[in-house]
């Protein structure tokens, strides 16, 4: 780049399980875009189909397909159907969370470490996956009056999304010489991490503009409208 810009690698940005379907793909359809569009759409399907079965467990079917509409007429939907792994990380999400409803917990904890390793926003997944985990304990302590833990069943939902953090940590140390070099190449071109209202200063501060990389009218907007749909959603 120009003198004295900042440059950093950027693979670090990027966690290895949307790489890793990508790379299956490719040799099928010899075009990486095309093996992108192929995963990102296919990974939506299934988080829609996954998303339905959910919310049907506890809302009828007229609920569960105002959720779907919601997620398909969102206006960054398109993201969710563009070569990005978002859509891999709601799929996983959205399968941990179903599983750990239907008391499935090794498969709920295995999505909860796969959703870690498409983005690492994804390892807050895991917090509802033991959320219905105790809920299901207490459940169960209540009914037999067992105070004692399944520590087995409780390893289950735990270890995978340990071991997805641990690993990802490792590989980067030795891949990018930093454990934390994705947050390092995020603060060089986003500024460092901040609580979630900062967005917002920041257009403040920076003056109206209606679209620019790091302040803009649009996108704060739409950021608005999905806090405020929150309740009704």
């Amino acid at each position: 780049g120009p003198v004295g810009q900042k440059t950093a690698d950027m693979r670090a940005n990027f966690f290895p399980l949307f790489p890793v379907l990508v790379s299956a793909v490719l040799p099928v359809v010899h075009e990486p875009m095309l093996a992108g569009l192929i995963v990102s759409n296919t990974c939506f399907l299934i988080f829609l189909v996954v998303l339905w079965q959910l919310v049907r467990i506890d809302w009828s079917a007229s609920v569960a397909t105002k959720t779907l509409w919601i997620y398909l007429l969102f206006p960054t939907a398109f993201f969710l159907s563009g070569a990005y792994s978002e859509s891999v990380l709601m799929a996983m999400t959205a399968g941990a969370l179903l599983a750990a409803r239907r008391r499935r917990w090794g498969i709920a904890g295995v999505l909860a470490g796969a959703a870690t390793l498409a983005r690492f926003v994804g390892i807050v997944s895991i917090v509802p996956v033991v959320i219905e985990y105790a809920i299901d304990y207490r459940s169960r302590q209540a009914a037999a009056g067992d105070a004692r833990l399944p520590a087995a069943d409780f390893a289950r939902v735990l270890v995978p999304t340990a071991v997805a953090v641990i690993g990802y940590l490792v590989f980067a140390g030795r891949t990018f010489g930093n454990p934390l070099a994705t947050f390092a190449s995020q603060a060089l071109f986003r500024g460092p991490i901040a609580p979630p209202w900062q967005p917002f200063v920041d257009v403040w501060n920076a003056g109206i503009s209606l679209h620019s990389y790091d302040t803009s009218i649009v996108d704060a907007s739409l950021a608005a409208v999905a806090v405020l749909s929150l309740p009704a959603i």
